[in-house]
Order: structure tokens, then C-alpha cells, then sequence
């Protein structure tokens, strides 16, 4: 294979193009493909000869035909019916540009580098290469074009014009949109290297991209060139090597049914694979581990980051085509991973508090948080009871009562060691004058201790905080807000939440017993408390009334519709500045901006991350047949028809009994929804506080990154703070200015440490005990349900009603957006910041939670049916899936999941 003659390279000897292995070759002039084969060429590794046609070609081209003010007008989005397109701006804005010729200076460089590359017409590959492409978090993956066996000047001409036209692509331009790209900042290198006719090509991963796993490499290979695997157009052999030794672990042979070649004197062809080659592997055994081999060294050179390989193979020679990091990779899977109690004897559930938790958790939450400020509320209410003393409920006396396995919350079921305390007294059943006073005891003690004494002093203690503005605050000031405002929401939840949660658990309860006693199946509780006021049901009223005040005003419809979800507020705020409609908005974030999306305050309040609240804004615009409050009527009018349907049935003292209890469970049950509105409220003043003294932490080198403050302890943080400002005892003030600002050696790394292994811990599941129940106490599907329902789920009957149609599997917040508006949610559990994706919703399934979990609350009051606490729905069930919920019988039935997709909005609402 002929080579270029460098000698033509000098500096300055080209206007527009540099040789394939310039040093000089930045990610502004080359784009990233070609920034990345720059690299591999510099360093000898197999890289087809070829040369880069920089960006300034690109630039000038545009600026001689006067095209950029068109094109930047031209790239908007366009709105058609509940749908935004780039398909007619980006047809003309490819039109504009293919209609101009290259200047005769361009064309006469190209002619002269080409024409280096040896021979008559010597073939070549022509690939585009944006400047912003190829980044770990910015892949650009398939946008644009590449031109396989171009031979001719002309030919290759023509397809640097292509290559700068699939800049615009539709879904180029959706792309930059979607990710915040300004369309005026981007511009279109090409490389260009002599043709591999490969025999056999393909994809290599560094590390395994499904599983994370650091120790594998995972190789696609077919026959012919490597569009045909990258293109997905057929079923490639997939080899997985074991890292170390370079051996194979694993290989699976794909269909193979056909391969693209070159097509003789232009472009390339589908033939069909002889049914005698499509059994044979296509990569030989002695060169994968060449292979192999050859794609460590380029990870290494990129500095050790996984990387994805194109590769070829000609004449039994390896070259490599393309490299770029891996994007999306999972972290590194952990490995032999046990489930055991934390002490013997220890009995765990992942329950009650910890339906809020879903997730691993971050040390700092569980170390202050959890083990320290739950611990010590939790031990003042059992004191309370006069049969523990404080200490008694405290370690080392105690257990810790909400505790981690694997960083997963659990609940320590049972007491600790009593040193005193009251006999135990025969229960008898109660006289009615007995069950009436402990009516007005519940309520005067509890529910009107809480809405006047706890949830108030709590709202004082985040409101004193708020005054303080942490950019101004002292480390102690900031210090000394984190440990507050973390002990008063602790204290918030075991003195105040605890009661309306477990009050409104009590009543149902009895309102269940009595419909399961008196009508066994006729009934459930959902249909009696559907309708209710709740917070829920009034955020979603608020917003309808901001989606109508948008559907008022063009300019700002038109900028909702358009403008993707994490740049619509800035947006906003840059260009509808005190108008009625972001007045409204910014209204809405203070009223429901503190909820959160997990407990854990590592992660951000609905406030800092209002993404999902806008992406339904978004939905809610576009769909003006939604109204929040005919669907609360209907639900009204639902359980006005149970009740009618119950008067019916319970008869004489029976209907009186009834009427009793739901006047309980009702007068109760919004109590539990009105507390859990605050949970967590703190998090929003916490956060900035913590975030600010992570920062001063960064300045003097103790950690990497301002949010890494929540992976230290307390008594590590602690140690930082102390470094931070210094000895004030000392009295020496030349001494004292010395102690000051000074890092804590090995908080970084662990820190780094901490937070790579809780996002590994982020691929666990964690059994909902811990040891497992034993067998005859396991809830199970019995033979008679499992012949009757077949391979379904079972769960609590939350929420009455029964729907079919396909599943979104929502993990985390960070899933929100694979969201498809009209399909069931499938998740782990709900918190209040996940409320507005049950507007999309037509059903819920969760893995954990009950009748008063807040999904349930959330699923009654819009109505959807709903089946929690399933175990593991997000592990049987699927994106895409066809599913059955009936929220009656607690049962969730699965449809076939072979034709099942990974859904996202964008299915349905471009360009989310």
C-alpha cells in the first residue's frame, strides 16, 4: 500500500490541509475523529496514510458564499402538530451548500495531496469530523457521513461537499439542539486515507460496555468493510477476551448473511455471504489477540479511558480506522457481593423510611444522616415510652436502627435491650368510650402537635439558614448549617412525620380488615379515598394553569415547544424576563422546588434539576384536552359511586361501622401526603451550604470537586474544616496564620473512591430482606394463582382499575426523560419529585412499598391503577414491554418482551 510522501507536509505549504499524523492537529481544526487518528499516527500505531482537510476549509467555504447568517436562521426547529422537525431546515441548508463550488485554491490543494497518495485514482475513505464529536460525553455517534472507496479527484470533491453538508443533517441539528450546542460554534473537518479493502472488520470495546466490566474486551467482527456492522445491518461474531491473558472467554458466532464491499471503480455493495462462510468465524484466532493487544495501547495513549475501536484487516495486516471514548460505560461491576446482616441475629427490611431511598447511599447522609441524628430521634421516641432510657437506644447499647448493606437503606426490625421499664399490661379490647378518646388523644397529640409545632419549628430552622448566603458564610457558619439543618429533618421525620404517616397507616388498616371481613373482593380502600384533596393533585392543577397561560401568549408557546428541557428555564429567564408566564414558573419552583427525588441529600431538589416538571410543562402545552380537575371529579364521583354501591350492601350496624371507619381513614389519610410534603425540605438550603465549603475544601487541594464533601464522614469532614481555618487557640498570631487553609492528606482519594464504588453499587439489587424470610412465612404466588395467572406479578392492590399497555422502565431520576407519555411506570419506588411523571402515566408497578406508599397516594388521587410492592418488577419487566396492571387484585400480568424497545420521549416529542 502506497504511503504519502511527508516531504509535501512542510509548515505552510497548505492553506487547508495538514498530513494525517500532525502534531498540531487540535479538535478545533480536525474534529474529534481526526484529533483521535492524529494521536494513534503520531504514536506509530496502524493508521491508514491519509491527510486532514481542516476546518478553515469548512469556514472559508461558508464566509465566500456569505452561508452562515442563512444557515443559523435556517437551523430551527419546526413544530408540526405535538411534534418538532429539523427535516425541511435541514434539506435547505444541505441545498445551499452543495449548490457552490470549492474555490480553485481549495480544489487545486486537494488535487495535489491527493494525488500523493500514489497511483492513478488511488480509492479512499472520506470521513466527516466535526469539532465537537468524539468527547465522552458528547459521542455525536452516526451524525454524520462517511464515503467509502471514493476514487477520483472529483469524486473526492464532491464528497468533502457531502461531508460538510451532514453537518445539517436533521438529526445532527436535533442533536446539537438536544444538548445545548450552539448550531453558529460548530464547523466540519474531513479526513481523508487511502481505502482498506478489508476482508474482515469491526468494533472493538476496551472494556465491556454492557456490564462495565474493566477485565473484558468485547469484539464485534464480520466479513467485508466495517459499515456493515457499525450500520447494524448485520449479525456480527462477538468475541469476549479476557484482558489479561488475551484469551477468549467467550465467543458467539452471528447470521453473517451478507457483507458490504467496494463496488469496483465507486462507492460499495451488499453481497450475500456464502452459506458455507456464515457458520466459519470471521476473525481468525492468531489475530485476536493481536487485536487485542493493539487496543490496549490505544486506551493507554488516551490515557487509560475505555475506548471504542474501528478495525480492519487486509492481507492478514490490522489497521485501525477510528477511536473514541466509550460513552454512557457503566462503572465496574462489584464482585462477590453478599447480603448479610450487620450483626447475628439482625433482621433488616427495606421499609418505611427507607421507601425514600431507593438508591445506594452517600457516606456522608448515611454517617450523619442516618446512623447519627435518625439514631438519636429514633431512641427519644422509645424513651418516651418509658422503657428505654436514651442511652439504651444509642451504640453501643443499640443497634443501628436504619443501617446500609452494600450502601442500600435498610430498617433494623425489633428493639434493643431494655435496662428498665414498664410491665406489660394485658390488652383487653377497648370500650367505645376508650376508642373515642384515643381518637382526641391521636388527634390533639399528634396531628395538632405537628401541623403547630413541629413542621413550623422546622420551617423556622430552614428559613434561618436560608438568610445566610453561602458564598459569604464562614467554614463554621457553613459547617454549622449542614449538622443543623441534616438533625432538624431528622428530628421533622421521627417527631412530627412519623405520626400522620403511621395515623393514616392505622386507619386504612381498619377500613381494609372491615372490607375484607364484610366483602371479601367487592372492595377495595382506593376506591374510598380517590379524590381526596392532596398536594399532589394541586401541583398538578398549578401547572395546567401555567400550560394555559402559555398557550395565551405565541412567542412563549413557540419557545416552550422548541427549547429542550434543560435549557428551557435559562431561556426563559434570557428572553421572557417578568412576564406573566415565567413570574408563574418561578412561583411554582417555590412552592414544590424542595422536593426531592431521593432522600439522600447527595442528590439535587426538584429546584435544581426541574427538568422532569418541564418536560411535562412541555407535554402539557402541547395536549390542551388535559384537565386536571375534570379528571378530580370524576374521581369524586368514582367513590360517591362506591359508597352509594357499599349503603347497599352493609346493612343496619354494619353501615354504621363502615361510615365510621372511613370517616377515619378519610379524615386521616391527606394528613400522611400534607407531612411527606416537607420531608427532605431542608435539602434545599443543605445542599448550597455543602456544596459552597466542598468548594473551599477544593481551593486548598483536600478534595477534587465541590460535591465530593458528601463522600467524606462526618469526622472526616470534621478534620477538613478544622485545616481549613486553623488552631484559634493558638496565640501566636504568626503561628496562626500558618495553621489556616491547609488540605487533609488522602480525603481526595478517598472521596473518588467512595463515589466510583456507590455508583457501582448503583447495578445491585437489594432484596427487600435481609436474611430472607423463611419459606413458610414468604409471601408467594400459590400453584392455584400460578395456574391461573401464568408468569405474573403480585403485589398490593393500591389503586383500583386495570389497564394494558406497554411499560417505561424508570430506574432513576436520571431515567425521567425515557419516559413515553400513555405508558405504565414501572419503578423502584416514587417520591414527591417523581409526581409529575404520573401525569404520562396510564398504570404504576413498583419493586417496593404499600397501600399508604407515596405512589399509591399519588396513583389514587389521578386515577391510574396501581400494583407496589412486587419485589422485582424493574427486573422481569421491560421498556417496551406489554404489561396488564390490575390495580384490584394486586396483579401485573406480562406480555412478550421479544419485540420490546428501549423507549424515550423523543419517540413521541422531539426533540427531548
Amino acid at each position: 500500500m502506497s504511503k504519502i510522501r511527508h516531504d509535501n507536509f512542510q509548515p505552510g505549504k497548505y492553506k487547508y490541509i495538514l498530513p494525517i499524523k500532525a502534531k498540531e492537529a487540535s479538535l478545533e481544526m480536525v474534529g474529534g475523529k481526526g484529533r483521535s487518528l492524529a494521536k494513534m499516527a503520531i504514536t506509530g500505531l496502524p493508521v491508514p496514510p491519509g491527510f486532514h482537510l481542516t476546518t478553515s476549509a469548512y469556514n472559508r467555504f461558508v464566509e465566500e458564499n456569505n452561508l452562515q447568517d442563512t444557515i443559523i436562521s435556517l437551523a430551527k426547529p419546526e413544530i408540526t402538530g405535538k411534534t418538532v422537525s429539523f427535516e425541511t431546515a435541514a434539506q435547505r441548508i444541505q441545498e445551499l451548500i452543495r449548490k457552490p463550488e470549492l474555490s480553485d485554491e481549495m480544489k487545486e490543494e486537494i488535487r495535489q495531496v491527493y494525488k500523493s497518495l500514489g497511483g492513478k485514482n488511488p480509492a479512499v475513505a472520506v470521513r466527516s469530523s466535526a469539532n465537537a464529536e468524539d468527547l465522552p460525553e458528547l459521542s455525536f455517534a452516526g451524525q454524520q457521513e462517511t464515503y467509502l472507496n471514493v476514487c477520483g479527484a472529483d469524486a473526492l470533491i464532491a464528497a468533502v461537499r457531502n461531508c460538510w453538508a451532514s453537518l445539517w443533517t436533521p438529526r445532527a441539528i436535533s442533536y446539537r439542539h438536544q444538548m445545548g450546542i450552539p448550531q453558529d460554534a460548530v464547523a466540519m473537518a474531513v479526513v481523508v486515507q487511502v481505502m482498506i479493502p478489508a476482508e474482515v472488520s469491526g468494533i472493538l470495546f476496551t472494556a465491556n460496555p454492557a456490564t462495565g466490566e474493566r477485565t473484558e474486551i468485547v469484539i464485534n467482527a464480520s466479513f467485508g468493510l466495517g459499515e456493515a456492522v457499525v450500520g447494524g445491518h448485520v449479525t456480527p461474531d462477538t468475541f469476549i477476551v479476557d484482558r489479561k491473558y488475551l484469551t477468549i472467554k467467550e465467543t458467539t458466532l452471528g447470521a453473517k448473511e451478507q457483507m458490504i464491499v467496494s463496488s469496483g471503480e465507486q462507492g460499495t455493495t451488499t453481497e450475500p455471504v456464502a452459506k458455507s462462510r456464515r457458520t466459519e468465524s470471521s476473525l481468525p484466532a492468531s489475530l485476536l489477540g493481536e487485536l487485542s493487544s493493539l487496543a490496549i495501547k490505544v486506551e493507554q495513549l488516551f490515557d487509560g479511558l475505555p475506548q471504542d475501536i474501528e478495525w480492519a484487516i487486509a492481507n492478514e495486516k490490522l489497521w485501525l480506522l477510528q477511536a473514541r471514548p466509550i460513552t454512557n460505560l457503566p462503572s465496574q461491576p462489584l464482585k462477590d457481593v453478599r447480603w448479610d446482616p450487620p450483626e447475628p441475629g439482625a433482621f433488616l427490611a427495606r421499609s418505611q423510611l427507607v421507601e425514600h431511598i431507593p438508591g445506594p447511599v452517600s457516606t456522608l447522609f448515611e454517617d450523619m444522616y442516618m446512623k447519627k441524628y435518625l439514631q438519636e430521634e429514633w431512641g427519644r421516641n422509645l424513651a418516651k415510652n418509658k422503657k428505654h432510657r436514651l442511652e439504651d437506644t444509642q451504640p453501643p447499647s443499640s443497634f443501628i436502627v436504619s443501617t446500609t448493606v452494600n450502601g442500600f437503606a435498610y430498617r433494623h426490625i425489633g428493639e434493643p435491650p431494655r435496662s428498665y421499664g414498664m410491665k406489660e399490661i394485658k390488652r383487653r379490647r377497648p370500650t367505645l368510650f376508650a376508642r373515642i378518646s384515643m381518637q382526641i388523644r391521636i388527634y390533639v397529640g399528634w396531628v395538632i402537635k405537628w401541623r403547630f409545632w413541629t413542621l413550623p419549628s422546622y420551617l423556622n430552622i430552614i428559613d434561618r439558614w436560608r438568610q445566610v448566603n453561602p458564598a459569604t458564610a464562614s467554614v463554621g457558619q457553613l459547617w454549622a448549617g449542614i449538622r443543623e439543618l441534616a438533625h432538624a429533618d431528622a428530628n421533622y421525620w421521627y417527631q412530627g412525620t412519623y405520626w400522620p404517616f403511621a395515623v393514616a397507616r392505622g386507619m386504612e388498616s381498619l377500613l381494609i380488615n372491615f372490607l375484607q371481613k364484610h366483602a371479601p373482593g367487592r372492595f377495595t380502600s382506593g376506591q374510598f379515598l380517590s379524590g381526596l384533596k392532596s398536594r399532589a393533585m394541586q401541583a398538578q392543577m398549578d401547572l395546567c394553569s401555567i400550560a394555559q397561560l402559555i398557550r395565551s401568549n405565541e412567542t412563549i408557546w413557540k419557545l416552550i415547544v422548541t427549547i429542550p428541557p434543560q435549557r428551557l428555564l435559562d431561556e426563559l429567564r434570557h428572553q421572557c424576563k417578568g412576564t406573566p408566564v415565567l413570574e408563574a414558573i418561578e412561583r411554582y419552583f417555590k412552592t414544590y422546588g424542595h422536593q426531592i427525588y431521593t432522600l439522600d441529600f447527595v442528590e439535587p431538589t426538584m429546584a435544581e434539576d426541574p427538568q422532569q416538571v418541564l418536560r411535562n410543562l412541555k407535554i402539557l402545552v402541547q395536549d390542551s384536552n388535559y384537565n386536571p380537575i375534570v379528571q378530580h371529579q370524576e374521581l369524586i364521583r368514582k367513590r360517591e359511586a362506591a359508597i352509594k354501591e357499599a349503603k347497599q350492601i352493609f346493612r343496619g350496624i354494619l353501615w354504621w361501622k363502615f361510615r365510621w371507619r372511613l370517616w377515619l381513614a378519610q379524615h386521616y389519610y391527606p394528613g400522611r401526603e400534607e407531612a411527606m410534603f416537607y420531608f427532605g425540605a431542608a435539602w434545599s438550603v443543605l445542599r448550597p451550604l455543602a456544596l459552597e465549603l466542598g468548594r473551599r475544601l477544593v481551593e486548598v487541594g483536600t478534595l477534587e470537586k465541590s460535591s465530593d464533601i458528601f463522600f467524606l464522614t462526618s469526622n472526616e469532614l470534621g478534620k477538613a474544616v478544622r485545616a481549613l481555618v486553623g488552631n484559634w487557640m493558638v496565640p501566636v498570631k504568626s503561628i496562626l496564620e500558618q495553621q489556616g487553609n491547609k488540605p487533609v492528606p488522602g480525603l481526595l482519594q478517598k472521596a473518588r473512591s467512595r463515589r466510583e464504588l456507590r455508583n457501582a453499587r448503583k447495578l445491585l439489587s437489594p432484596p427487600e430482606h435481609i436474611p430472607p424470610l423463611p419459606e413458610d412465612h414468604t409471601p408467594s404466588i400459590t400453584d392455584n394463582f400460578a395456574e391461573k395467572y401464568g408468569d405474573a406479578l403480585k403485589g398490593s392492590p393500591v389503586s383500583p382499575g386495570k389497564v394494558t399497555a406497554i411499560a417505561s422502565l424508570i430506574l432513576s431520576p436520571a431515567d425521567f426523560e425515557k419516559m413515553v407519555p400513555g405508558t405504565i411506570l414501572v419503578c423502584p419506588t416514587t417520591t414527591p419529585a417523581w409526581t409529575p411523571l404520573f401525569t404520562q402515566a396510564k398504570g404504576l408497578v413498583t419493586d417496593i412499598g404499600g397501600i399508604l406508599a407515596h405512589g399509591a397516594i399519588v396513583a389514587r388521587e389521578y386515577g391510574i391503577p396501581a400494583v407496589l410492592g412486587t419485589s422485582d418488577a424493574t427486573k422481569r419487566i421491560v421498556s417496551g414491554q406489554q404489561i396488564t396492571v390490575d390495580g384490584n387484585k394486586g396483579i401485573v400480568t406480562l406480555g412478550d418482551s421479544s419485540n420490546s424497545i428501549e423507549t424515550s420521549t423523543s419517540d413521541i416529542h422531539s426533540p427531548q
